[in-house]
């Protein structure tokens, strides 16, 4: 299952009982499904959220530049790509939110409501729990958002074409749900339009880039321009330059907040890429200079060490984990591998 765009609502149901229900005129699509993670894009509209909590399993919803990480827990999740509002209300247990403005990410918990929107200019007040800065991107792409926190995304279903078969053991729909996946009608292009605008904004950041020329672009930008061409850059499929794009801005900038939160990003493709040794040095950088995802490099550690089989030290990290983030978002696999 790869992309979703649907006029009705549509329940899906995966193998370890949690559920999502898409709302009407809604978009979702799904990078990755399988036992060690699940990584989903909510492109536009709203999805409710039912996720039952298992060892050594992780949740990742992006939507527009925030991505969600979710342990065991329920909530709706709302992403408009035109206003750039991103709400969520929790309904039960806990989600960490990460993205501009959230350096470190923010805890949504209980029956809580929180709303942030990407603007130019960070809002004095806070907003309704924050209000986030978005970081500037390249001249020629001003109005270019940042990438989503997800890998590559397969093209939307024509419309009234059949919805893609599930894997086995991955999400399938729910018994009694609508047999295709029907894109957006014509009388709401707006909506429809959404999801491909915020591909063309990622492809002008990169294309913005190349005409500049990739190595003048990676000596010369600036730190945000290098953090949004990173982004812009595997939200499109480019991995290499995202990955060019991060070491770059290690490397010209370093000591700063933003080359060592790359270190995490940098450790999210090894990661992604299948490579989890290679991972954990980039984690290990991130924790070593104090990033700002600190919780989340150490997560993502110990569960690459579970992964290579290296249980001793994975168990030891996990104690070392709880003790450091009780209630961090890995904390529940945490849990599990320290009474093992």
């Amino acid at each position: 299952l790869r992309a979703i765009r649907t006029r009705d609502a549509l329940p899906l149901r995966f193998e370890d009982g949690s559920t999502i229900e898409i709302a009407q005129r809604s978009g979702l699509r799904v990078s990755r499904a399988d036992r060690a993670k699940t990584a989903l894009l909510l492109e536009t509209g709203t999805a409710r959220f039912d996720i039952v909590p298992r060892p050594n399993a992780t949740w990742e919803i992006a939507a527009g530049p925030y991505l969600v990480h979710v342990t065991g827990t329920s909530f709706s999740l709302s992403w408009d790509a035109e206003s750039r509002l991103l709400e969520l209300e929790m309904r039960s247990g806990s989600v960490l939110v990460s993205g501009p403005g959230l350096e470190g990410g923010h805890r949504v918990s209980g029956t809580e409501r929180f709303a942030a929107r990407v603007t130019a200019e960070r809002d004095p007040r806070g907003g309704e729990r924050a209000a986030d800065r978005h970081e500037t991107p390249p001249a020629e792409a001003a109005e270019a958002s940042a990438a989503l926190e997800a890998s590559p995304l397969a093209e939307t279903p024509e419309p009234n074409a059949e919805a893609p078969s599930a894997p086995a053991g991955k999400a399938a729909p729910a018994k009694g749900a609508p047999s295709t996946a029907t894109g957006t009608t014509s009388d709401h292009p707006s909506r429809d339009a959404r999801g491909s605008a915020q591909r063309l904004r990622a492809r002008a950041i990169v294309e913005a880039a190349e005409r500049r020329g990739i190595d003048t672009f990676l000596a010369s930008a600036s730190a945000e321009e290098l953090r949004s061409l990173a982004d812009a850059a595997r939200f499109t499929g480019r991995f290499d330059l995202s990955r060019r794009a991060l070491v770059a801005l290690r490397t010209r900038f370093p000591g700063t907040r933003a080359a060592a939160g790359s270190a995490f990003l940098l450790g999210r493709l090894a990661d992604d890429a299948g490579a989890p040794s290679q991972a954990i040095e980039w984690y290990d950088r991130e924790l070593a200079e104090g990033g700002p995802l600190a919780a989340e490099a150490l997560g993502r550690k110990l569960i690459a060490l579970h992964r290579l089989g290296r249980t001793n030290e994975a168990r030891a990290l996990a104690g070392d984990y709880l003790r450091r983030f009780p209630d961090g978002p890995y904390a529940p696999q945490a849990r599990d591998l320290s009474l093992r």
